[in-house]
């Protein structure tokens, strides 16, 4: 697609349903931008850590980063754990401050995705990650986990996920100051320092692919 105008150039089978994995968590990130530009919150409110999320943080079977209970996150360093290492509480957290209901979020996502016009797009968890994957803490106590769909994966296609990202990198282009850089520290200088690098192997001064070296994609 054209990145400034949204028309469609070119496709090859832009209408196949796909499960788009860990990418659906940029639809939680716009809904975070989404949710500071009405005043919900603002890039220095912080979430304190639950013991729920640090369980969360040490299921090893789901990509995550290290967040210990009783810690204040502020909202930017959310942002960029969720962003570069992928990380499913760091997406949780940020999810709940949007809407603390699970369920009623993945409501908010699928409206935003239709508005958008994402319209072959079905979202049945916020990370990518299966809700069965999260061993019973996918949503926080009191949400009635029996409305959520514990083994189904998010649908979409190339096509919505190109409206998407169009509509992302024009309404909060700020993310890609999270995106442009071979790696990204968060906590700097607090003992819960991390330092991520990218999977983008097409960012300048990224490591090597590791599945193959040889290839220089910058």
């Amino acid at each position: 697609i054209d990145a400034n105008t949204g028309k469609l150039l070119w496709g090859e089978n832009p209408d196949a349903s796909h499960n788009p994995a860990s990418i659906m968590k940029l639809m939680v990130i716009y809904l975070t931008y989404e949710a500071m530009e009405k005043g919900q919150f603002d890039m220095e409110t912080k979430v304190t850590a639950t013991p729920r999320h640090e369980q969360i943080a040490n299921i090893y079977e789901i990509s995550n980063n290290k967040i210990v209970a009783g810690v204040e996150y502020p909202i930017k360093e959310l942002i960029p754990m969720a962003l570069v290492p992928s990380s499913n509480v760091a997406t949780m957290m940020l999810a709940e401050l949007v809407e603390p209901d699970a369920v009623v979020f993945l409501q908010k996502m699928n409206q935003k995705a239709q508005e958008l016009g994402m319209t072959n797009t079905k979202i049945v968890n916020a990370t990518g990650a299966e809700i069965s994957s999260f061993r019973g803490l996918y949503g926080i106590e009191g949400v009635d986990a029996a409305q959520l769909d514990q083994t189904g994966s998010n649908v979409t296609t190339a096509r919505d996920f190109a409206i998407f990202t169009y509509h992302l990198l024009n309404n909060y282009p700020q993310i890609l100051d999270y995106t442009s850089t071979p790696t990204v520290s968060t906590m700097v200088g607090t003992p819960y320092e991390e330092t991520f690098t990218t999977y983008n192997y097409s960012v300048p001064g990224a490591d090597p692919d590791e599945r193959n070296t040889s290839i220089n994609y910058h």
